[in-house]
């Protein structure tokens, strides 16, 4: 890159191997590079964890910087994390809802207040070690599917505003795969290149929410289980359930009983089949879209998934008012989840998505 003067980039660095490999791709391509590691909680284990916000975390951050001559920050954003991320991940399990916290995250911490903080410390631009790419078609800014589809992250991306995505660089984006990341790291004996991926839900430790609910909200309001409109048992919260969920139901039947619906009103769960857990239809609200504006009555050809790790398939989307939307897949899917999102795909770019409301019969 040859430049004039060159442009100043924050790397969001975590001291795991994408971040880090991230960062120096950056100094390669002639960016001024400035490490910031994110301060967003207590940790679970602050001696021992390889969490997000561990001392370990923090300390193999520090590290990288030094090893690829950065100047190094940790930003503190734990009162911005509690109020748009952690409130809202309980509150949401108590209406019966299952949260997403890794989308509220990337769109009000990492992508709101931490640019806005790399902002106020003079950068033109914030990166990260995200597994996507970020282009511009018709004067609008677009996010593409990773190279590596195995690791594609667009599924959480999904609520960023063209004006965050103007001021982000993913340089993983047309990566090949994880293994030549952690190739690159080696070969730069970075500390990071052996470091394990961070868990799912970076707060929770053990990724056991029902004990970390318990420690938040005290104890759970006990309600039943329904099956045919009959009470079959009883359970001991809301929070200890998600649509689609088999095991550890806590009921004794003779055939197989799936969660179907959670009932926050009256703290019932309702029960069914393994075939009342599909459904084609859904309705949703906050929709973001990347790249385009659309009115209430239009309606969009789109591949479509309601879990991060799933295939998209054929659907359409169909615009209501105020935000909210109903798609129609082509195809069943399953699990139909309250509080979740789904996410719209057209050829290899990402179109958007929101918030899922409820399934329509």
């Amino acid at each position: 890159m040859t430049m004039a003067k060159k442009i100043k980039v924050a790397i969001g660095l975590s001291g795991g191997v994408d971040s880090s490999v991230a960062a120096y791709l950056l100094k390669q391509q002639g960016y001024e590079v400035i490490g910031l590691h994110l301060k967003l909680h207590d940790g679970i284990d602050p001696l021992h964890s390889r969490a997000c916000c561990s001392l370990d975390s923090s300390l193999d951050a520090r590290l990288v910087a030094h090893q690829l001559d950065i100047p190094f920050y940790v930003i503190n954003l734990k009162e911005s994390f509690q109020q748009y991320v952690i409130d809202p991940f309980v509150e949401q399990y108590q209406a019966g809802r299952t949260p997403n916290p890794c989308i509220e995250c990337n769109k009000f911490i990492k992508f709101g207040a931490f640019l806005e903080k790399a902002r106020q410390l003079g950068c033109d631009k914030l990166a990260t070690g995200h597994y996507a790419t970020i282009y511009q078609q018709n004067g609008r800014y677009r996010i593409k599917q990773a190279k590596d589809s195995a690791k594609d992250q667009t599924y959480m991306l999904y609520g960023l505003t063209q004006d965050q995505l103007a001021h982000i660089i993913m340089p993983l984006g047309d990566i090949d795969s994880k293994d030549t990341v952690r190739r690159i790291a080696m070969e730069l004996d970075l500390t990071a290149a052996t470091a394990q991926d961070s868990q799912d839900i970076c707060f929770v430790p053990d990724d056991d929410h029902v004990a970390f609910l318990k420690q938040n909200v005290g104890s759970f309001e006990p309600g039943n289980f329904i099956l045919d409109d009959q009470v079959i048992g009883q359970h001991s919260g809301i929070e200890h359930f998600t649509i689609g969920q088999r095991k550890g139901l806590g009921v004794s039947w003779p055939e197989p009983l799936y969660v179907t619906r959670l009932e926050a009103q009256d703290r019932t769960v309702q029960l069914g089949r393994a075939g009342d857990v599909f459904g084609k239809n859904l309705s949703g609200s906050q929709i973001n879209l990347i790249y385009e504006d659309l009115a209430p009555g239009d309606t969009r050809e789109v591949n479509a998934k309601i879990r991060y790790a799933q295939k998209a398939v054929p659907a359409k989307l169909i615009m209501d008012d105020n935000g909210s939307f109903r798609v129609y897949f082509k195809e069943d899917v399953r699990a139909i989840t309250p509080g979740q999102s789904v996410v719209f795909y057209l050829d290899d770019d990402l179109y958007g998505g929101g918030i899922i409301e409820s399934k329509l019969s």
